[in-house]
């Protein structure tokens, strides 16, 4: 049976935190399965009402040890949420805002310009590159273009259900002397919070993957 956290950790104190690590409610995990984690507000108090599908981080308190969990929304109400889709995250996930591999092509544009049209796209200097890893604030993606420390471009890559654009500032170059590659560590600027709801979702699902296959 695969589990996100022990059963040990039932009736740990924990804070549910929005994406952006604000504090929405505080209680109590009473319940610990495969498919979801449930959380009861403590007595005489209450939970925040939260939208279905809504991103949230977990931070879970218990003599075991700190530990934090990812996921999404699936019940709310005053008395009690559900939070499905959980994943635990390690520590060096948490200081890169949950890093995935995803391993997929992507395009850069220099102008923000992704048209389909060649000769446009020729102006606009489009190329393909490859995205090893992604987080909800950075990349790394690999390719022969040459770009330097601080410069801005635009990335465009498909999560499946939809695409996401987004300016990308390069913060760090290495190259891979064997492939000929240069890989680049990339800041994400979104100007769609939308988008990076999108990415989070994206990304947490991912990660939900991830662990499941590396324990089967």
């Amino acid at each position: 049976m695969f589990l996100p956290i022990p059963l040990d950790y039932r009736q740990s104190l924990c804070e549910v935190r929005s994406k952006r690590n604000e504090i929405l409610s505080k209680g109590i995990i009473t319940e610990i399965d495969e498919e979801f984690v449930r959380i009861s507000a403590k007595n005489g108090d209450y939970l925040k009402l939260l939208n279905v599908n809504q991103p949230v981080k977990v931070n879970v308190y218990n003599k075991l040890g700190f530990t934090v969990l990812v996921g999404f929304v699936l019940t709310s109400t005053e008395d009690e949420m559900k939070v499905v889709d959980v994943v635990r995250i390690v520590d060096h996930e948490r200081r890169n805002h949950f890093r995935v591999e995803v391993g997929m092509f992507a395009k850069i544009s220099s102008s923000g310009d992704f048209t389909d049209d060649e000769e446009q796209a020729e102006e606009a200097k489009v190329s393909a590159v490859f995205i090893k890893d992604l987080s909800l604030s950075g990349t790394k993606i690999e390719t022969r273009q040459h770009f330097s420390k601080g410069n801005k471009v635009w990335i465009q890559f498909n999560l499946g259900n939809c695409i996401i654009t987004a300016q990308c500032v390069v913060v760090r170059r290495t190259i891979d002397e064997s492939k000929k590659f240069y890989q680049y560590g990339c800041e994400i600027l979104f100007d769609s919070e939308a988008d990076n709801d999108r990415l989070c979702a994206f990304l947490f699902r991912k990660q939900r993957e991830l662990a499941m296959s590396s324990r089967s």
